[in-house]
């Protein structure tokens, strides 16, 4: 079986019986979040989370992701060239990583504190990270090499994020007993993820 449609059917296992998310109550949730509360990952995440890049996920998680389609996709594809993608891509990609970011930020300390999960986070920001090293530089060849390479390595970090957050959920499910608030902020978020974690893809393809 592939290893994405395992990832789905795991999802699908860890989503059974809970149906009804509150999402605004999660909105809003977000917006008063500080993130001087959160240290869920230790010292490397500290090290990660410098001011400046506290900074930049500040700006770019309130900018909404650009809506995906095939038929979107395919007109990209046709008139844009690679100076275009590239003007796109380095604003697009740190939005949805950013968003991302802002989300697990929020998921309870009994998940975050799930090794898997601890890395998945950290994954995101550095990839993040990466990504704000092509703000403001010229468009030109070498720059597009350069961030072609970027994106690959991007998408080679996260591969296994699924099947990781799964399995970082069925440990804590099995060491905790939850209450059904933080349920649903978990449901919500692995609603959420899988078809982030297939959007970012996408684009850089």
């Amino acid at each position: 079986m592939p290893q994405a449609l395992k990832s789905i059917n795991l999802l699908a296992k860890l989503r059974c019986g809970i149906r009804n998310v509150n999402q605004n109550r999660y909105s809003a949730c977000r917006l008063i979040h500080s993130s001087q509360n959160h240290n869920y990952s230790g010292a490397a995440t500290d090290e990660l989370l410098d001011r400046e890049t506290l900074h930049n996920l500040d700006v770019y998680s309130r900018y909404n992701p650009a809506p995906i389609s095939i038929k979107h996709l395919l007109e990209h594809g046709r008139s844009a060239g690679t100076a275009d993608s590239f003007l796109f891509l380095r604003k697009e990609i740190p939005t949805r990583l950013a968003n991302m970011i802002m989300e697990l930020r929020l998921l309870p300390s009994s998940l975050m504190e799930q090794r898997e999960c601890q890395e998945i986070y950290q994954d995101y920001i550095r990839s993040f990270k990466e990504m704000m090293l092509f703000e403001g530089l010229t468009s030109r060849p070498d720059t597009h090499g350069k961030f072609t390479d970027s994106l690959q390595n991007i998408r080679i970090r996260h591969i296994d994020t699924v099947p990781n957050m799964a399995q970082a959920v069925l440990r804590m499910n099995k060491n905790l007993r939850l209450q059904d608030g933080v349920r649903d902020t978990i449901q919500y978020f692995l609603h959420r993820l899988y078809p982030t974690r297939l959007s970012i893809p996408m684009w850089m393809s």
